[in-house]
């Protein structure tokens, strides 16, 4: 186990990364802090992309150009069969889907309405 993030300890995994290192973000007293080394190869191999080609229900990607490896999302929703839909918002980053009240609404109420339609069958 190694420190996750911090502004001052430059062993940190997350050495004075915006969002990872502020109190008000993402370093609140609830985190722990840590990070276990013995979880970053499965977490770096795994091959997310590939498990589109499984999938058979219907989904609902969120995402953003501006959030975190958007090409990976636009060749997992290439994989994807069937019932699949996509919403992409202008700007916001991957930390603004963590905390920023209006951009995790909006996700929400797509998610929301994603899964009142599926239940509806329509």
């Amino acid at each position: 186990m190694i420190v996750a993030a911090s502004a001052n300890d430059s062993t940190a995994l997350m050495y004075q990364i915006p969002y990872y290192t502020e109190p008000t973000r993402g370093l609140i007293p609830q985190y722990d802090n840590k990070f276990n080394l013995g979880s970053w190869e499965p977490w770096l191999t795994y091959d997310s992309v590939a498990t589109g080609d499984r999938l058979d229900k219907p989904t609902l990607i969120v995402h953003s150009e501006a959030a975190a490896v958007p090409q990976g999302t636009h060749a997992f929703l290439a994989r994807l069969h069937g019932d699949a839909s996509e919403i992409w918002l202008d700007g916001v980053t991957q930390f603004d889907f963590y905390d920023n009240p209006q951009h995790v609404t909006r996700a929400a109420d797509a998610v929301a309405a994603h899964f009142e339609r599926i239940n509806r069958g329509s």
